[in-house]
């Protein structure tokens, strides 16, 4: 089973292009600088842990021509970076470089590395590798806030679904307080109207607008799980999460069904946030569970069903890696992640299934027993 790995880890995201290994040097078949091309700065990987072992490779390549000499690197604000030598470069600090090559007088774009506290995680043993029968779970996506008034009503609603029998192995819930900047757990972006939402407190089902839904109850929310469930499972999840100071390392890998197109998105949620609810008549209105902090997922303003993994054969399997930082003031014994595939339909991608991953532990593929 081919097995792919990506990576997200900001707004820079290097694709490696390969290039044909012409050395320097004289002989028949030296090709001159191609001046009329890019140059182009490659590394094999963009997350290392910051021992001083753990190294990227970097390629340079100007048209056809990869470099091997006469090569510098700068960071962004054009000092030299002495340390990589034969295009290598390690660190024993943790943070963000920024990375341009620079050969007579071209220059590459920048391409960031994030030095980690920890290694990149394993990813999880598949006890089924043979396997593709999937247990499947539904996103529900609440949207509230702590200024809306009206929200603690939908909060009963979602505390009876909890409480139906058979139903919290279904589903795994996402909050989204968006309605006012004062709330403690306010998430700022265009998610709510990437789904449409226009009133609060909305539910939305699989991150599809056309399940949007204002005051929705308990029956709407059982029938909405029940009808997406009725839907085939087209991939399965696992991941393995690791913290370490402040930084969050997501691994996860995608097991696909069938033949097709898949996404793959990470979500890092905070329980036990402490905000005074207006409505609010029961002390749990006022604790904030499942309170979205990070969307690693983010295609667009209007879409955030996550990154693509390509076209996927069936049975294969695909890898990404999230990196997340965390703002200080944020509780890491309360934080864990949420990591969910997405699937074509139509002009759009929807959310096929979902796992949550508690910090340092991980989760296996679920195959229906």
């Amino acid at each position: 089973m081919a097995a792919v790995m990506l990576f997200s880890c900001g707004d820079v995201t290097p694709e490696n292009t390969g290039g044909e290994n012409i050395e320097n040097g004289g002989g028949a078949g030296e090709q001159p600088d191609d001046f009329t091309k890019d140059l182009v700065l490659v590394a094999d990987k963009t997350i290392i842990h910051a021992n001083g072992a753990d190294a990227v490779t970097f390629t340079v390549s100007l048209g056809n021509k990869v470099l091997k000499e006469d090569v510098i690197f700068s960071d962004k604000d054009g000092e030299i970076i002495n340390s990589i030598t034969d295009f290598k470069f390690t660190t024993t600090q943790v943070g963000e470089y920024m990375i341009r090559a620079e050969y007579k007088t071209k220059m590459s774009a920048l391409v960031k590395i994030q030095a980690m506290p920890m290694a990149i995680p394993e990813t999880p043993v598949d006890l089924q590798p043979s396997s593709v029968n999937f247990r499947r779970k539904v996103m529900l996506t609440y949207f509230t806030g702590t200024g809306c008034p009206n929200c603690p009503r939908v909060k009963d609603e979602l505390k009876k679904l909890a409480e139906l029998d058979g139903y919290p192995e279904k589903y795994v819930l996402t909050v989204c307080h968006s309605y006012d900047a004062e709330d403690p757990a306010y998430f700022e972006g265009s998610l709510p109207g990437s789904v449409g939402v226009a009133y609060y407190p909305s539910i939305t089902v699989n991150l599809v607008a056309s399940t949007t839904h204002s005051n929705a109850s308990v029956t709407t929310m059982k029938n909405n799980i029940d009808a997406e469930l009725a839907d085939d499972v087209l991939a399965g999840i696992s991941a393995n999460a690791v913290y370490k100071d402040g930084k969050v390392i997501v691994k996860a890998a995608v097991k696909v069904v069938k033949t097709g197109k898949y996404r793959v998105g990470a979500w890092l949620l905070e329980d036990g946030i402490e905000g005074r609810q207006s409505g609010g008549s029961q002390p749990y209105h006022h604790i904030h569970d499942q309170s979205l902090r990070i969307a690693d997922s983010k295609v667009s303003s209007t879409d955030w069903t996550g990154y693509s993994l390509g076209t996927l054969a069936a049975g294969s399997t695909a890898e990404h890696v999230f990196t997340m930082t965390m703002k200080d003031g944020w509780v890491a014994e309360n934080c864990h992640v949420i990591v969910f595939v997405s699937t074509p339909s139509g002009n759009n991608y929807y959310v096929n299934n979902i796992i949550d991953v508690d910090l340092n532990s991980s989760v296996q593929f679920d195959y229906v027993k």
